[in-house]
């Protein structure tokens, strides 16, 4: 059983191709809490980081114009948008879907690989 101090971090890793990988997934937890979503890159590389409260299932769709990432068992996530300055990246938006299901779309300037990590703190 997890603490209340653990938290789950999903990265989501954009880098220069369009090539899709294999999304890795957490078992669920009915009261996980979005903690919060952030940008950072590395040439040209970028990062999103969505912080949680404990395990989420996912599921990353891609196309030529967009990555989205649905997240079960989320709930009250952060409803809005980051404008990051990547070369491959024109916006990230985030959304409560449902009362359990978050999405966080990332719109593409050209196609980009991504890869998806969970990690558990």
């Amino acid at each position: 059983m997890r603490s209340a101090n653990t938290s789950i971090t999903l990265v989501l890793v954009i880098a220069v191709a369009a090539l899709l990988f294999p999304q890795a997934a957490a078992a669920a937890a009915p009261t996980t809490r979005v903690l919060g979503v952030s940008w950072s890159k590395d040439g040209a590389v970028g990062k999103i980081t969505l912080r949680f409260d404990g395990p989420v299932n996912t599921r990353t769709l891609s196309t030529g114009s967009t990555i989205t990432v649905d997240v079960w068992r989320a709930r009250h996530t952060w409803w809005g948008a980051l404008a990051p300055q990547h070369s491959y990246v024109r916006a990230i938006l985030t959304a409560q879907i449902t009362r359990d299901v978050a999405r966080v779309r990332i719109y593409l300037r050209r196609p980009a690989r991504y890869k998806t990590f969970v990690k558990s703190e």
